[in-house]
C-alpha cells in the first residue's frame, strides 16, 4: 500500500526528571568489558537452552506474519532503530573508564567480620556515617548468625549496555554492574526469615564504604531499590564535574551496583513459588494453616539474585540464535516505555528484561510439546508482533506458561511465566491490575498492526500514551496512611504493605464498578533514592495511589445495580457485606426479588462513578480516605454544563429540533401543487447533526440565531433552464410557491424569502426562511444537480475571460460545499454521533474552545468536526474516548502534534456504501503532494482535510484557515497541552478556555451595552450609525448579528493587510494582527493600503499607515466600538 510518507518525529519521551532504570539487568556478559576478578571461575552453565525440538530449521511457529507490514513501515522501523541506538564508542567511553575504576576499588576492599547485627549497625552509623539499608523486618535482637564481607567472586557488567539493546531517551539510563557475593559467607538456611537479605544489605554497605573512601576519585553515591523491591537495595554511582579522569556526567548515565549470589548458593527446591520461606514467630497465636503459607514474592526475589548470571548467558544465546532478537528487544523497550511500563513494581513489573526474557523463551519453546513459538528467521517486526500477539491472546493467569518445567502452577490471581530451569516466575513483580493493563495495551496494538488501511507506526512507537488525563476517563489519587486491621487476607510476605494495599484497592474497585469499567489501573507510589547517611525511606507517611479507569459508556451511568436473588443466601450475604447499608432488597415488575443498589445523580449532583468510588472507599478503607481522595473526570462535564450546553445526552437535547425538522419534511412533501415531486429534504446544518454550540430549544427564542440550513432536491427534469441566471430565477419561483403553500396550512407558519450572493450571479441567490410557532427556524435552499454541470463547463471554457472563469471556479466550489458535501456530511455525522454518544458533546466543547481563542471565524465548523471525528475513528494508541475529558484532551493533543504542513488529515468516515480503500489513501496523498507543489506558500490551502466523502481534501479548508490562523491554532493547542500536563489533576478546565490578548497587534473593544440591547430586542437610546436595524418586527432580527456583519465588512476592506480574530460567543472584542506584507518596502504605484513615508533613514521606503487604518475602523464601527487599543503600531 502506497501512502504519504510523513515527516519523521522524535519519540514522545517522559520528563527528564524520571530516572529510567535499565530493567534488562539479566543480560549476557560475553561481550562485556573484561573486568572479572582473578578469583572468578568460569561459570558452569548447565541451564543453557535444552530443547529437544529446537533445530533452527522450519520450527513451525505458532504465529505467522509478513516480514514487514509494508515497505513504508520497514523504512520507518529502520529509521527509528537507527535513531534510538546510542553511539557506544563516542558517548560511553567515560563510562567504560569509570567501570574499570570501580572494579579496581571493589577488589581492594578488605574483608571484614564476621560481626553481630548490632555491631555492624553501630560501626557503620558512628564511624562510617552510613545507614545499612536493612530490609524490614529487622531482627529485634542479635540473631544467631553473623554478618561479614569477603572479596566478590565476580564483577560483571550486565544489562542492555553489553547486549547493545539500549535505547536513547530523555531520562538517565542505567549501566548495571553485578557484584557476585561469595557463597562462603552464607549458610544453608540463610534463605529463611530475611537472613539472606540482611547479609546482602550489609555487603552492599561495605561496597558503599569502600567506594566512598576511595582517595583518587570521587563519585556521588546513594542507595536505591532495584525495581522498587524493598528487599533489593542497590548502590547508585554517579559522577559530577570535577571527577577527573573518571567523570562520566556528560554521558547522561549512572552506574547501578547489584549484589547477587551464585546460582547454587541455595537449594532451588527450597525457594520454589509454592514454598514458605518466612516462618512466623513461634509465640504468635496463629493457626497451623496460616503458619506455612507460600511466600512466592520473597522466594522469587532470592531466585532473581541467584539466576542473574544464568540469564546473562540465556539472553546472549538468544541474540546469537536470532539475528533480529536485539532489534526486537529495542522495539519492545520503546513500546513499553511509551505506555509507561517498566520493570519496577510501581511501573507495572513488566519492563525490558521481562520482554527480552519472554522473547528468548518463545524462541526456544513456549509452544505445544515444547516447540518454539518464534522462528529465528523472523524479522524484528515479526518477532515484536508475535510477542505482542502472545501477550494479547494468552491469559497467563488462567493459563500460566511453564518453560522447561513440568510444574503445575497453583491457582493465583497473578500472571505466571515460570522458568523451570531457574525456578523463577519472571512476572513476580506484576499485579492483577498491571497485567490487565498490559494485555489491554497488547490487544490494542495488535488491532493497530492488523489494520490494512493505516500503518499506525506513530501510534505504536512514537506517541506516549500514558498521560493519565488523556489515557483514562477517570483519574483518582487515593491517600492511605495505613491498612486498617483485618481488612485483607493477602499474605504478609509481599515486598511491602503498599502492594497489599494496591491489590486490595484493585479488588474493591473492580468489584464495585463491575462492567462500568473496562479497565482499572492501580499504580502504587515509588521511593526515591536516598543518601548513604540517611535512613531508608518508608511508606509510613502519606501514600498516594494513582487510579485510572477506562469506562464503558453504555454502562457507566447506570443507576441500578442488581445483585443475587434473595434465595441465594450465601451470594446475597456477600453482596450485602460488600455494599453495606446501600444494598436493599427490591421487588421488580417481572416478579424477581433481588438485592439491589440504587444511585441517584439528581440528588447528589455527582456522577454515578464518583458516587460509587466514594461509597466503596468509605466502606472498605474509612471515611477519611474517601474524603481525601482527589477525583478528576467530571470537571470538563461540569464546564460543559456551565457553558449552557445541556447534558451529554445529545439525542435527547436535540430531539425537539429533530421533531421540528420531521414536521417540515412532512409539510413540504405534502405540498401537492408543485410541478415537480420532492426527491429529498436533507439537513445541512450543525443543529441537525447534534454538533452546534448553541442548544436548539423551543422554550426560548434566540432571534439572532441562524436558521438551520436545509437542502431541497426535486426529482430530475429536463425543463430546467441551461442558463445559470435563469436557473436562479426559477429557484426563486419555486421557493415563493413553497412559502405560499406552507402559510396556507394555517398553523401559524411564517415564511420569509431572502437573497444572498447578490454580487455573484453564478452562485445560489435565494433562500426561504421558515418559522414554526414552536420557535424553530429553517432556511430552505433548492439543489439542482444540473447546476454543477453548467459550472464545470464554464470552468474549462477558454473562450471566457479570466474573470468569468475565476467566478465560475468560486461558484463551483461554493456549490459543492453547500449542496453536495454539507448534506452528506450532516447525514454522516448524525449517524456517527449516534454510534459514539460522546462525539457530539466533544465536538461542541472543542468548537467552544475555538470560539474562546478567537479562531471560529477562520475555520469551517465541518473542519473542526472532522478533526474531532478523527480522534474517535482513528483513536489509537487508545480506544475511542469514553468520556468528555478524554475526547477533548486527545483532540487538543492531536492538533498540537499535527504537522499540517507535511501531513494531510485523513478521516475514514466509512459506511457500508462509502468504504475507504487503500487506493483512496494513495489518491489523497497524491493530491496533497500536488497541492503543496502548486501552492508551496499555502495561500489557498493550508490545512488539507480529506475523507471518503471528500477525496479532494479541500471542501472545508479551501481559502480558510489561512496559514497564520493555522499556526496560531497549533501554538494554542501546544500551550493548552503543556498547561494540562503541568497542572495534572489540579487542572482547572476553565483555564484551558482562557485566552490572552498579548499576542495581538490591536484590540477593538465593542460596546456591550448596545449589543445587549440589541440581543434582547430593546430600543436603544441611540441607533447604530452604520447598521440600521428595524426592531418593530422580531423576524427581521433573525440571523442579524451586527458584530458578524461588522467583521465581514472589515475583512472585505482589510483582509490583505490585517488578520482579524473574533469570539462569536461573547462578541466582546475583535483582535487583529498586521500582515507581514505591510512591512516597510519601496514605494510603487497601486499599493493596496493606506501608506506613509517610513520612519527609517531610507526615504524611498513606505510603510502602512496603521494609525490611519485604525481610525478608519473606528469610523466604520461608530458607536458599536467602545475603544481601540493599539498594542503594536
Amino acid at each position: 500500500m502506497a501512502s504519504h510518507i510523513p515527516k519523521r518525529r522524535k519519540l514522545d519521551h517522559a520528563s527528564s526528571s524520571e530516572n529510567e532504570t535499565d530493567e534488562e539487568s539479566f543480560v549476557d556478559a560475553a561481550k562485556q568489558i573484561p573486568i572479572k576478578t582473578e578469583s572468578m571461575q568460569p561459570s558452569s552453565q548447565k541451564h543453557a537452552p535444552q530443547n529437544k525440538n529446537r533445530e533452527p530449521t522450519d520450527p513451525a511457529p505458532a504465529f505467522s506474519a509478513e516480514v514487514y507490514k509494508s515497505n513504508l513501515f520497514k523504512l520507518q522501523t529502520d529509521e527509528l532503530l537507527a535513531e534510538v541506538r546510542p553511539n557506544f564508542a563516542e558517548r560511553l567511553v567515560a563510562v567504560d573508564n569509570a567501570l574499570r575504576k570501580i572494579k579496581g576499588i571493589i577488589e581492594e576492599i578488605p574483608d571484614s567480620g564476621p560481626i553481630t547485627f548490632s555491631e555492624a549497625t553501630t560501626k557503620f552509623q558512628k564511624l562510617d556515617k552510613i545507614q545499612v539499608p536493612f530490609p524490614e523486618p529487622k531482627p529485634q535482637s542479635d540473631p544467631n548468625y553473623k554478618l561479614e564481607y569477603s572479596r566478590p567472586s565476580a564483577i560483571n557488567v550486565v544489562g542492555s549496555y553489553v547486549l547493545k539493546t539500549m535505547a536513547k531517551s530523555n531520562s538517565i539510563f542505567t549501566v548495571d554492574v553485578a557484584v557476585v557475593m561469595p557463597s562462603e559467607i552464607f549458610q544453608e538456611k540463610d534463605y529463611l526469615n530475611y537472613r539472606y537479605f540482611h547479609k546482602r544489605a550489609f555487603y552492599l554497605a561495605c561496597l558503599a564504604k569502600g567506594l566512598n573512601e576511595a582517595k583518587d576519585c570521587r563519585f556521588s553515591l546513594k542507595f536505591d531499590l532495584l525495581h522498587g523491591n524493598l528487599l533489593q537495595p542497590v548502590l547508585i554511582v554517579e559522577s559530577f564535574d570535577g571527577s577527573g579522569d573518571y567523570d562520566f556526567s556528560k554521558s547522561n548515565a549512572r552506574i547501578q551496583i547489584i549484589p547477587t549470589i551464585p546460582e547454587t548458593t541455595f537449594n532451588k527446591s527450597k525457594t520454589m513459588p509454592e514454598k514458605n520461606s518466612v516462618r512466623p514467630n513461634r509465640d504468635a497465636a496463629q493457626s497451623k494453616a496460616s503458619l506455612m503459607e507460600p511466600t512466592p514474592y520473597y522466594n522469587a526475589t532470592i531466585r532473581a539474585d541467584c539466576s542473574l548470571l544464568s540469564y546473562n548467558k540465556f539472553l546472549h544465546t538468544a541474540s546469537a540464535f536470532a539475528e533480529s532478537y536485539r532489534d526486537c528487544c529495542i522495539l519492545g523497550k520503546i513500546w513499553l516505555r511509551q505506555r509507561g511500563f517498566g520493570g519496577g513494581v510501581h511501573d507495572g513489573g513488566f519492563g525490558s528484561f521481562e520482554w527480552a526474557a519472554l522473547s528468548a523463551m518463545l524462541l526456544f519453546g513456549g509452544g505445544p510439546r515444547g516447540r518454539n513459538v518464534l522462528s529465528p528467521g523472523y524479522s524484528s517486526y515479526q518477532l515484536f508482533k508475535a510477542v505482542l500477539q502472545f501477550l494479547a491472546t494468552r491469559d497467563l493467569i488462567l493459563h500460566p506458561l511453564a518453560f522447561e518445567s513440568d510444574l503445575q502452577a497453583t491457582k493465583s490471581d497473578s500472571p505466571v511465566i515460570f522458568d523451570g530451569s531457574r525456578g523463577l516466575n519472571i512476572l513476580f513483580k506484576m499485579t492483577p491490575s498491571s497485567y490487565q493493563r498490559l494485555r489491554f495495551e497488547s490487544q490494542l496494538s495488535i488491532q493497530m498492526l492488523n489494520d490494512s488501511l493505516f500503518d499506525h507506526f506513530e501510534s505504536t512507537f512514537i506517541l506516549r500514551s500514558n498521560e493519565a488525563l488523556q489515557a483514562f476517563d477517570v483519574v483518582a489519587r487515593i491517600p492511605i496512611t495505613c491498612l486498617p486491621a483485618g481488612t485483607t487476607n493477602l499474605p504478609k510476605e509481599m515486598s511491602s504493605e503498599v502492594q497489599i494495599l494496591a491489590a486490595r484497592i484493585f479488588n474493591v474497585l473492580r468489584q464495585g464498578l463491575g462492567n462500568r469499567a473496562r479497565l482499572v489501573s492501580v499504580s502504587p507510589p515509588a521511593l526515591a533514592p536516598w543518601a548513604l547517611k540517611s535512613k531508608k525511606p518508608n511508606f509510613s507517611g502519606r501514600l498516594e495511589f494513582e487510579i485510572g479507569l477506562l469506562l464503558d459508556p453504555s454502562n457507566a451511568n447506570r443507576t441500578v445495580d442488581q445483585g443475587p436473588p434473595a434465595e441465594e443466601k450465601q451470594e446475597a450475604a456477600s453482596f450485602r457485606k460488600f455494599w453495606g447499608p446501600k444494598a436493599e432488597l427490591r421487588r421488580f415488575r417481572d416478579g424477581r426479588i433481588i438485592e439491589t443498589v440504587i444511585w441517584s445523580t439528581a440528588e447528589t449532583g455527582t456522577s454515578v462513578i464518583q458516587q460509587i468510588i466514594s461509597w466503596i472507599l468509605s466502606r472498605h478503607f474509612g471515611d477519611e480516605v474517601a474524603a481525601q481522595t482527589t477525583l478528576f473526570g467530571d470537571d470538563f462535564k461540569k464546564l460543559y454544563t456551565k457553558f449552557g450546553m445541556g447534558n451529554l445526552d445529545i439525542l435527547h437535547s436535540f430531539q425537539s429540533i429533530e421533531s421540528a425538522f420531521a414536521t417540515l419534511e412532512r409539510d413540504v412533501r405534502g405540498i401537492e401543487d408543485l410541478p415537480l415531486h420532492v426527491r429529498q429534504l436533507s439537513g445541512s446544518d450543525a443543529q441537525l447533526r447534534y454538533t452546534s454550540i448553541t442548544l436548539p430549544s423551543a422554550e426560548s427564542l434566540h432571534l439572532q440565531d441562524r436558521p438551520a440550513d436545509v437542502v431541497l432536491q426535486f426529482e430530475g427534469s429536463g425543463r430546467w433552464p441551461d442558463d445559470l441566471v435563469a436557473m436562479q430565477q426559477t429557484k426563486i419561483a419555486f421557493l415563493l410557491k413553497i412559502g405560499e403553500s406552507l402559510q396556507a396550512l394555517g398553523r401559524g407558519i411564517v415564511v420569509r424569502p431572502g437573497l444572498e450572493n447578490e454580487l455573484y450571479s453564478k452562485m445560489n441567490s435565494a433562500f426561504l426562511d421558515i418559522f414554526y410557532p414552536n420557535h424553530f427556524k429553517f432556511r430552505l435552499r433548492i439543489h439542482n444537480d444540473r447546476e454543477q454541470a453548467l459550472l464545470e463547463k464554464q470552468v474549462v471554457d477558454r473562450s471566457l475571460d479570466p474573470r468569468s472563469r475565476d467566478e465560475a471556479v468560486k461558484a463551483l466550489s461554493a456549490y459543492k460545499r453547500m449542496f453536495v458535501h454539507s448534506p452528506l456530511h450532516t447525514q454522516t455525522f448524525k449517524s456517527l454521533c449516534t454510534r459514539f454518544p460522546l462525539l457530539g458533546p466533544t465536538i461542541r466543547l472543542v468548537k467552544r474552545w475555538f470560539d474562546a481563542h478567537l479562531l471560529s471565524n477562520h475555520f469551517y465548523p465541518e473542519l473542526i468536526e472532522l478533526i474531532v471525528a478523527r480522534i474517535f475513528l482513528r483513536s489509537y494508541p487508545w480506544q475511542p474516548p469514553s468520556s468528555l475529558t478524554t475526547g477533548f484532551l486527545r483532540t487538543l493533543a492531536f492538533i498540537a502534534r499535527w504537522d499540517w504542513r507535511s501531513e494531510p488529515l485523513v478521516v475514514d468516515l466509512s459506511t457500508e456504501s462509502t468504504e475507504m480503500t487503500a487506493q483512496d489513501i494513495e489518491a489523497i496523498s497524491a493530491r496533497f503532494s500536488t497541492w503543496r507543489k502548486l501552492d508551496p506558500a499555502m495561500h489557498r490551502v493550508a490545512l488539507f482535510a480529506a475523507s471518503n466523502l471528500d477525496l479532494e481534501g479541500i471542501a472545508w479548508s479551501e481559502s480558510r484557515p489561512s496559514k497564520v490562523a493555522a499556526t496560531r491554532l497549533t501554538a494554542l493547542a501546544r500551550s493548552a497541552c503543556l498547561a494540562v500536563k503541568n497542572a495534572g489533576m489540579h487542572l482547572d478546565p476553565a483555564t484551558v478556555f482562557s485566552t490572552s490578548l498579548a499576542d495581538y497587534d490591536f484590540v477593538v473593544r465593542l460596546n456591550q451595552r448596545l449589543l445587549k440591547n440589541f440581543r434582547t430586542n430593546k430600543k436603544s437610546s441611540s441607533d447604530f450609525k452604520n447598521i440600521r436595524v428595524q426592531s418593530a418586527e422580531n423576524l427581521d432580527l433573525v440571523d442579524c448579528d451586527p458584530v458578524r456583519s461588522f467583521l465581514n465588512e472589515l475583512e472585505d476592506c482589510y483582509s490583505n493587510n490585517i488578520v482579524f480574530f473574533n469570539d462569536s460567543n461573547t462578541s466582546s472584542f475583535i483582535a487583529g494582527l498586521w500582515s507581514p506584507s505591510t512591512a516597510p518596502r519601496p514605494w510603487k504605484v497601486g499599493m493596496t493600503y493606506s501608506s506613509q513615508p517610513s520612519c527609517e533613514k531610507d526615504e524611498t521606503q513606505i510603510q502602512v499607515n496603521k494609525s490611519g487604518i485604525l481610525h478608519e475602523i473606528g469610523r466604520l464601527g461608530g458607536e458599536l466600538i467602545l475603544d481601540i487599543e493599539a498594542r503594536r503600531c
